[in-house]
């Protein structure tokens, strides 16, 4: 088997095995896989583990003769020496690698099956080496709701709140003036700092900006057109509504021109 790494990023799943142990998976890859001849290749995603297992293909040394077959392509030639498991494929592929052809050897049970890789070899031994018991088995538990929580559990800093005159203001402010309309909105009036003559006098200039602005609609019919559509849908979804200056009290006029770039959608 040949592989090569393509891609690594960050993940965060649960991943238990036997018994139910949990272990956290913070890095996926992404593998191509594929034999010497080419004939199969497949690209996979795998969860990075330090350690899969133990050694445990096999756990002893066993002696095979195998000159009485010849020409036996195999997946692994030393698949008789303990060796680190290095990758662990999942029941949704295992079944696809697999080729017509199985065999046993005269006077054993093992087993040779053939595979898109070559043969590979299972079954049990006469040796009489002891060696560990082994269960592998993996399975993901990528719970979406304990993944997040866990998420924000990491990435959040805590932060004292530090309480200011300022923070208070605004929080009373908040709370004596936040009212909801007839459509549910919650509206809330604008927080002043200083009394609100401190804002000037802003009609003049408001008046000076709207004349240019008509000099401007006036030349460009299609631009009048669009701005007109534009404040008839702005005053119907009730984002302003016309208001009758009697001179009382202090106003603040905030001019207001559109922006029409047709090169934006050419």
């Amino acid at each position: 088997m040949r592989f090569n790494w393509i891609e690594k990023y960050k993940t965060n799943v649960s991943v238990s095995g036997l018994n139910k142990t949990v272990i956290p998976i913070d890095s996926r890859v992404s593998v191509s896989i594929s034999n010497k001849e080419g004939s199969y290749i497949k690209t996979l995603d795998f969860f990075l583990v330090p350690t899969i297992t133990e050694d445990l293909v096999p756990t002893t040394k066993i002696d095979f003769n195998l000159n009485n077959i010849p020409n036996l392509k195999l997946a692994d030639k030393n698949f008789n020496i303990p060796e680190r498991v290095q990758m662990l494929l999942g029941a949704e592929v295992f079944y696809e690698l697999m080729l017509p052809g199985q065999f046993k050897t005269e006077g054993s049970n093992v087993i040779f099956q053939n595979t898109v890789f070559g043969f590979i070899v299972s079954g049990s031994t006469s040796s009489d080496a002891k060696g560990k018991e082994h269960c592998g088995f993996i399975q993901a538990a990528d719970n979406l709701e304990h993944s997040i929580k866990k998420f924000w559990e990491i990435e959040n800093v805590e932060i004292d709140s530090v309480k200011t005159s300022e923070l208070d203001i605004c929080e009373d402010h908040f709370k004596s003036t936040h009212s909801r309309d007839d459509q549910g909105r919650y509206t809330v009036a604008m927080p002043l700092k200083e009394d609100p003559s401190c804002l000037g006098e802003s009609r003049q200039t408001a008046i000076q900006r709207l004349n240019s602005l008509w000099k401007r609609l006036s030349r460009d019919k299609e631009y009048l057109s669009l701005y007109e559509k534009f404040l008839q849908e702005y005053e119907d979804l009730g984002h302003m509504r016309e208001i009758k200056a009697d001179g009382s009290g202090v106003s603040f006029y905030m001019p207001h021109h559109g922006v029409y770039r047709p090169e934006k959608y050419n």
